[in-house]
């Protein structure tokens, strides 16, 4: 499932903190940011200069080039700090304009800021982060997502600038990878850098292959400088859906003058999404025969269809349809359900609403008597009028055809009257027999209505001789 930040909004910048402060402590790192109006004004600033030469998004201002000023180049005490750019402006409660950009998303999650200001003048989210918070006495871990946390996606397409920490680690930008789980330390690294003496994430098919990117790693492409006392933990293909994880990493740190050589295990424990389950259905009328299908990206998905009364018609689907001929007339309901933690998707339901018509088996006996024919009556149909239509016909075949292309001509006029129908059988007046001359009969009762109940039209045929 690959994250879809919501359209982009332009919001003020108290809001865009208190937001951030949501997402920080939903995953447990604190969610107290103080907003800082010199950190904001330095952002909107900042935005201008970038405005006024190009746009390219650059951390840092030339003195020399327009609208530079020293609270946009981030040179004073107010507006100095860690900065985050984006010219993605999605903010809810889940997201924010790094949450594909995982270089930048690291510093506004960062557990020692402590003041944060932010400005999107001119479409480009700019945050800015300073410390200030009082030094843990003991290790503490804080991740992204935070342990226990529920709904990860399986999969992450991220962009940044100017590189991927996929990238540090031989791992090319532009795929889709595993949720890149950050990982940050407080009170543990000394004056150098922290390493991983060990790195793990396990689900349930046993460890899936990874690669950690931390501050001491580099290649030609850059280095993890910015990850200062943690790291980055990427997966290198998607996770499982709806699925259960853990990730171990120890951290070594180093002697350390009075700090002594230690060893830290961090664990982080979550799980991932489902995937989306945009579950339908579809019902189409063929005459007296419902015929419902079922579309869901979930397998073997149920489907209950209920009706007048208590009756209740559940039965399997065949390549995600069934057919129902003969349900009672009246409203019905076709309910579908799909989904759930064992196939990896959203459990979902859907019901819609139908109409089921009933039909009448009228039928006309076979054979004929003397001067009428004997036709089979429902009785919901009893005491109801239907009409008749009697009509006689010649065979007429071209002279010397040996009997082909022989058709069939009227002989007279055609006989029409109404029947008064009568359950079990009604009697069907017909004419007397005569030689060579074909007799058919026409029965058609019109559609009618039983309390809440439709039946259709009935036409029935008859031919004799």
């Amino acid at each position: 499932m690959l994250l879809a930040p919501a359209a982009a909004e332009a919001i003020a910048p108290q809001e865009a903190i208190r937001l951030l402060n949501m997402q920080r402590a939903a995953n447990g790192i604190p969610g107290d940011l103080v907003l800082s109006p010199s950190l904001s004004e330095g952002c909107s600033k900042h935005n201008n200069y970038i405005q006024a030469n190009g746009g390219s998004l650059v951390h840092g201002e030339d003195p020399g080039k327009p609208g530079y000023t020293p609270e946009g180049a981030g040179q004073t005490l107010d507006s100095g700090g860690a900065e985050a750019l984006s010219r993605l402006l999605q903010w809810s409660d889940t997201t924010n304009p790094w949450t594909l950009a995982p270089l930048q998303q690291y510093l506004v999650f960062d557990p020692e800021a402590a003041v944060a200001g932010y400005s999107d003048d001119h479409a480009i989210a700019c945050a800015r982060l300073r410390g200030g918070r009082a030094p843990a006495t003991a290790p503490q871990f804080h991740s992204l997502p935070g342990s226990g946390r529920t709904g990860v996606p399986t999969s992450e397409l991220n962009r940044d600038d100017p590189y991927l920490p996929q990238q540090l680690v031989d791992v090319p930008g532009g795929i889709v990878t595993g949720p890149n789980i950050l990982l940050y330390t407080r009170g543990l690294r000394g004056s150098l850098p922290l390493r991983a003496s060990s790195f793990s994430i396990a689900g349930p098919q046993g460890p899936v292959e990874a690669r950690l990117v931390t501050e001491g790693t580099t290649n030609a492409i850059g280095s993890g400088a910015s990850f200062r006392g943690g790291g980055v933990l990427v997966p290198i293909a998607p996770l499982r859906p709806f699925a259960d994880y853990v990730v171990r990493v120890v951290w070594h740190r180093d002697a350390d003058g009075a700090l002594p050589a230690t060893d830290a295990e961090q664990v982080v424990a979550f799980e991932t999404a489902p995937l989306a389950n945009p579950i339908d259905v579809t019902i189409r009328s063929e005459r007296d025969t419902s015929v419902i299908a079922v579309s869901s990206p979930a397998p073997n998905p149920t489907l209950v269809v209920s009706g007048p009364g208590e009756r209740v018609a559940n039965r399997p689907l065949t390549a995600g349809s069934i057919r129902y001929k003969g349900l009672e007339p009246g409203p019905w309901t076709a309910c579908a359900t799909s989904g759930g933690k064992p196939v990896g998707y959203v459990q979902a339901s859907v019901c819609k609403p139908f109409t089921a018509f009933g039909s009448v088996a009228l039928k006309i006996a076979r054979r004929r008597g003397r001067k009428s024919a004997v036709m089979t009556v429902p009785r919901i149909v009893s005491q109801r009028i239907a009409r008749v239509t009697i009509t006689r016909s010649r065979r007429s075949c071209p002279r010397g055809s040996g009997g082909r292309g022989c058709t069939r001509r009227p002989v007279g006029r055609a006989d029409r009257f109404r029947v008064l129908l009568k359950s079990p059988v009604t009697s069907l007046p017909l004419p007397r027999r005569r030689p060579g001359i074909r007799l058919s009969a026409r029965v058609m009762l019109p559609g009618f209505k039983v309390g809440q109940g439709s039946y259709l039209p009935t036409d029935v045929r008859r031919s004799w001789g």
